[in-house]
């Protein structure tokens, strides 16, 4: 081997040494800078949790807007009805933007999954909150919008019997989540150590929320199942 073979040997690994040491000091900041930014959002959406939870508005007014829709005379004027499912939508709205901003928020840094994108660019960062979103994110506006649309085509103007069932059932369901988000809001946002433990509190209000959003996906489906049947059969006898 030439001399200059072997200074070029030793010349590319001199190069390689240096260029392994340079990539890793500058690998090893990028990580100090994206440990030091996950920390930072961190804190900002520990706080952005615990206000939301914190100022959680009631749900009691959308149930008893349901409530009056429910009781309604059959020969009630259209008037009124159309006034009640107007609140009852406008109410649906604000409790279903709440319930999803409560569960966005309700990020779980203790796992080390790789973040889920979806609907509306919220990003999850576990199994648990990605499946309590995309039930909160049915919401319950939609069947409200569906039994405003049902009342609007019945001739004569009625609320139907189905209807009437599901916004009853759909009150006693957001009365015990009444009960259930006051109870988090005692545990979690009450004492003035409550930052310091807000990532034990997130998969605790997740996990309570779950079983409220599942009875009401429920509620929902069965509505739209027979809704469709109503106007299927409706269609036929035309």
């Amino acid at each position: 081997m030439t001399k200059v073979s072997k200074f070029t040997i030793i010349g590319l690994i001199i190069l390689l040494g240096v260029s392994t040491i340079v990539f890793t000091m500058v690998y090893k900041e990028s990580e100090e800078k994206y440990d030091i930014l996950q920390s930072r959002y961190q804190m900002k959406n520990d706080s952005g949790f615990l206000y939301i939870l914190e100022n959680v508005d009631s749900v009691i007014p959308l149930a008893e807007t349901l409530e009056a829709i429910g009781s309604t005379a059959k020969d009630e004027s259209p008037a009124k009805v159309v006034q009640l499912i107007e609140n009852a939508k406008t109410e649906a709205t604000k409790v279903d933007e709440q319930l999803r901003k409560l569960i966005e928020f309700s990020d779980d840094f203790t796992e080390n999954e790789s973040p889920h994108m979806v609907v509306n660019q919220a990003v999850m960062s576990s199994e648990e909150q990605y499946d309590a979103y995309i039930l909160a994110h049915s919401g319950i506006w939609v069947n409200i919008r569906s039994i405003s649309y049902d009342y609007w085509k019945s001739s004569p103007k009625l609320i139907n019997d189905s209807s009437r069932e599901y916004v009853r059932l759909l009150a006693d369901e957001l009365r015990s989540l009444e009960k259930t988000l006051d109870s988090l809001k005692e545990s979690h946002t009450s004492s003035i150590n409550s930052i310091y433990v807000v990532e034990l509190a997130k998969p605790h209000v997740v996990g309570q929320l779950k079983p409220h959003l599942i009875k009401i996906k429920g509620m929902n489906e069965k509505l739209n199942a027979e809704l469709n049947k109503e106007f299927y059969s409706n269609s036929e006898n035309r």
